[in-house]
């Protein structure tokens, strides 16, 4: 028998019902070993999820689009810092920091970094990150998106290398959610264009209670020309 199987069946199915937060951080989810947490993840009752960190590609995004919508009582989703290792746009480009920019070089760079993702120091693992950014598969994103439940009432999406080129796919799901209060967009890579984009539809977004757009790409002039556009719409309490 698997030991993922042997491990759940471990615990007697009841507990499962009464499943309210689950925290899975910092661990691996390859898309098999999802498929053996769906009784935990699709408990009635869970209202925390986290999967900060797990790996999670576009595979394992899929799974989740699947469960989300039965996850009828989720209010709290934690899923940042994983759009960096996607299969198709995992840790591209990354061979300048190290090498000169040949195809084959980047290909050996990013397969090394994949290799020692746990060993690598932070500090040049964000520079990587910072340099050569990867992106979100749109279509993903907004599959992800759509799929989540409307009792979702916080999401956390730092760290998601999302560019200001998915400010529509975000402001799409926010307008169509019902319960949606708060949203974290922290440490990405949103200019000021879709900085702004995202404040000015925030008087559309009236149960929007907190919105943290801190360490995105403003330019050095960036807060200035935001605070003097959006000083007299702010209907939310927004962090920049």
């Amino acid at each position: 028998m698997d030991l993922n199987q042997l491990v759940l069946d471990s615990f007697p199915k009841r507990n499962f019902l009464n499943l309210k937060f689950l925290d899975l951080s910092l661990n691996p989810l390859p898309g098999d070993t999802l498929k053996y947490l769906q009784s935990l993840l699709v408990s009635p009752n869970l209202e925390t999820l986290k999967v900060k960190r797990c790996d999670l590609r576009r595979k394992e995004i899929k799974i989740l689009a699947r469960l989300f919508p039965g996850m009828n009582n989720l209010k709290i989703l934690d899923i940042s810092e994983n759009a960096y290792i996607q299969d198709a746009m995992q840790l591209q480009y990354l061979t300048g920091v190290f090498y000169n920019s040949t195809e084959r070089k980047k290909i050996m760079a990013k397969t090394i970094l994949n290799l020692f993702y746990y060993v690598i120091p932070s500090n040049i693992y964000q520079r990587v990150l910072e340099v050569y950014p990867p992106d979100w598969d749109e279509v993903v994103l907004d599959e992800l998106l759509k799929s989540l439940p409307r009792s979702l009432e916080t999401l956390n999406l730092n760290w998601s290398s999302l560019h200001s080129k998915h400010v529509d796919i975000i402001l799409s799901y926010l307008l169509q959610s019902e319960n949606l209060k708060n949203i974290s967009l922290k440490r990405n890579y949103l200019e000021n264009e879709g900085v702004l984009t995202v404040l000015k539809n925030l008087k559309g977004l009236p149960k929007i209670q907190y919105l943290n757009l801190k360490h995105n790409y403003l330019r050095p002039d960036g807060r200035t020309e935001i605070e003097k556009k959006y000083k007299f719409e702010k209907v939310a309490k927004v962090e920049y």
